[in-house]
């Protein structure tokens, strides 16, 4: 590689070193940043390995080492035995983890560790889970049994009883009470040719 190509290629890494830091200062999520170090003549194929080695540099994140050397410090800290240990724990990997350790992440780190030194890790005991409502099949029945509902009374019904939150759970029982309305009134049609 001659002078000339040497020093371009430096300063293409600078540049490239510059659209990073820019896009950092600049408060951009990764994938913003990445794309910013492509046109500053980043190579896709290089692109998330050059981004992991400067968010590394620069102490945006931590490396896998230095989130190993966490993980043993805090596990011989605290006794990961006990709920209030293990979560004293969590939180203590997360203030150290800055943006690359969540909770879920150091909950994880710290039950492998202790998997790896043949120890019980607290595990919180499983949530009672409350079946889901009945609200559909109640809303089907009341249909099915009263079908000519103005769509005034169907939408009273609703608002009262399902979920508020959930816009599609809403058009969904609207659809089915048009459903309903279609059966009914096929039904309908066929008791009258059945009469005559």
């Amino acid at each position: 590689m001659s002078e000339a190509e040497t020093e371009l290629e430096t300063t293409v890494e600078e540049e490239i070193k510059i659209a990073f830091d820019d896009a950092i200062e600049a408060g951009l999520d990764p994938e913003d940043a990445k794309t910013a170090m492509i046109v500053a003549g980043a190579k896709h194929a290089n692109v998330v390995k050059l981004y992991n080695k400067y968010a590394i540099e620069s102490g945006l994140v931590l490396s896998k080492d230095a989130k190993s050397k966490i993980v043993e410090e805090t596990y011989d800290a605290y006794d990961v035995t006990q709920e209030s240990g293990f979560d004293a724990a969590v939180a203590s990997m997360v203030a150290a983890g800055k943006t690359n350790i969540s909770v879920r992440a150091a909950s994880s780190l710290l039950r492998a560790r202790a998997k790896e030194k043949g120890e019980t890790c607290f595990i919180a005991p499983k949530k009672d889970v409350t079946p889901r409502g009945t609200f559909v099949k109640d809303l089907n029945e009341m249909l099915f049994a009263n079908p000519r509902m103005t769509e005034k009374e169907v939408e009273d019904y609703v608002n009262a009883n399902g979920n508020k939150t959930n816009v599609k759970d809403m058009k969904i029982h609207q659809e089915t009470r048009a459903l309903s309305t279609r059966l009914a009134d096929h039904y309908e049609g066929v008791d009258q040719q059945e009469a005559a």
